[in-house]
C-alpha cells in the first residue's frame, strides 16, 4: 500500500494495480466475485478486449447491447467538453468501460474498484491504454487528493454502498470545483417501489445459492437523491424513447443517467 500527491504517479506504471487500501478480502468481495462468476460475469481475455461487443449468441447479448447504448451517451457528453480530464470510475470491475472512455481523446481514467481479480485481468488486458490506471482502493480511505477529478462516475455502482448521501458527500471531496458526478446504469426507485425490489433483489441471489449478498444490494430512491438538486440527462420510458426503441429495435438503458455538481453537495 502506498500514498500518492497527485494522481500523475497512477499513470506512471502501465499494467499495475495500484494498491492504495490494505489488503484484506472482505465478505463483499468474496461473495461478489462468486456471485459474478455464477451469473456468467467473469469473461475470458478475449471476450473482455472487445466488449461491449459480443456475438449475438452470448447469453447476455442484450444486456451488452444496453451498456453499449451507455458508452455511446456517455463518450457523446466527453466530446462535448473542451478541457482534458481526470475521470474517476468507481466501482470499475474489469475495466472494460474504463479503457472505452480512456481511449477517447484528452481523457485520462483512474479505474477503482474493491476486486482483485477483475482489477488484476483488466490492468493486464489493457496494459496498452497509457491513458488507464487501475486502483485497488477504498474510497471511503484518504486515497486521492482531494479535488483531483473532472468526472467522477458510478457506473452500476451506488447499489453496492448503503448510504448514498454518505457516497456522493465522498465523491464530491475528489470532484474538482468545476467537476461533475455522473451515476449510469444503476436503478432509482420511488418509494413505494422498494419493497417489491428487495424482494426481486433477494430472489435472485436465492436462486444463485448466494443469499447472502442480498445484504450487500441497496435499493435508493429518488427521496435520497433530492439534497443534492440533480439532473436527469437521460430519463428512461419517455414516451420518445420508447418509440425510438419500437421503430429502431434498439436496447435503450431502463437506468436513467444522473448528473451531481459538486457545489449542490453540502
Amino acid at each position: 500500500m502506498f500514498t500518492i500527491n497527485h494522481i500523475d504517479e497512477l499513470f506512471e506504471q502501465p499494467g499495475k494495480v495500484h494498491q492504495l487500501s490494505a489488503a484484506s478480502h472482505s465478505p463483499f468481495e468474496e461473495a461478489y466475485l462468486a456471485v459474478r462468476k455464477a451469473e456468467g460475469r467473469l469473461y475470458p481475455d478475449d471476450i473482455l478486449r472487445q466488449l461491449p461487443e459480443v456475438s449475438p449468441d452470448h447469453p447476455l447479448f442484450g444486456e451488452w447491447r444496453i451498456r453499449r447504448d451507455t458508452l455511446d451517451r456517455m463518450l457523446a457528453c466527453l466530446r462535448g467538453k473542451s478541457r482534458r480530464l481526470n475521470i474517476l470510475d468507481l466501482g470499475c470491475g474489469n475495466g472494460w468501460l474504463s479503457n472505452r472512455i480512456a481511449q477517447n481523446p484528452g481523457c485520462r481514467v483512474c479505474a477503482v474498484d474493491l476486486n482483485r481479480e477483475e482489477l488484476g485481468q483488466g490492468a493486464r488486458v489493457f496494459a496498452d491504454n497509457l491513458q488507464l490506471t487501475f486502483v485497488y482502493g477504498d474510497i471511503f480511505q484518504p486515497i486521492f487528493p482531494k479535488n483531483s477529478f473532472d468526472i467522477v462516475l458510478a457506473a452500476s455502482s451506488i447499489q453496492y454502498f448503503p448510504n448514498v448521501a454518505a457516497l456522493m458527500e465522498r465523491l464530491g471531496d475528489f470532484a474538482a470545483a468545476q467537476g461533475e458526478i455522473h451515476i449510469m446504469d444503476s436503478p432509482i426507485y420511488h418509494e413505494t417501489e422498494v419493497a417489491n425490489a428487495k424482494f426481486r433483489t433477494l430472489r435472485h441471489y436465492r436462486a444463485l445459492g448466494f443469499e447472502q449478498m442480498a445484504q450487500h444490494y441497496f435499493h435508493h430512491t429518488w427521496d435520497d437523491l433530492k439534497p443534492f438538486r440533480y439532473h436527469l440527462l437521460y430519463k428512461p420510458h419517455r414516451f420518445s424513447q420508447r418509440l425510438a426503441k419500437y421503430l429502431m429495435r434498439k436496447n435503450q438503458s431502463p437506468f436513467p443517467w444522473i448528473r451531481i455538481l459538486p457545489k449542490n453537495i453540502t
